[in-house]
């Protein structure tokens, strides 16, 4: 789970998304081939 204190849905688009939710998403796929 991630916590923020603001809604980075709000600026993501489906082609655009949030730094924050790729970073996530990149982080996931790196520590799953450990």
């Amino acid at each position: 789970f991630i916590g923020v204190q603001f809604h980075p849905e709000f600026k993501s688009r489906p082609l655009s998304p949030h730094p924050l939710f790729s970073s996530f998403i990149k982080a996931a796929k790196s520590f799953n081939g450990k």
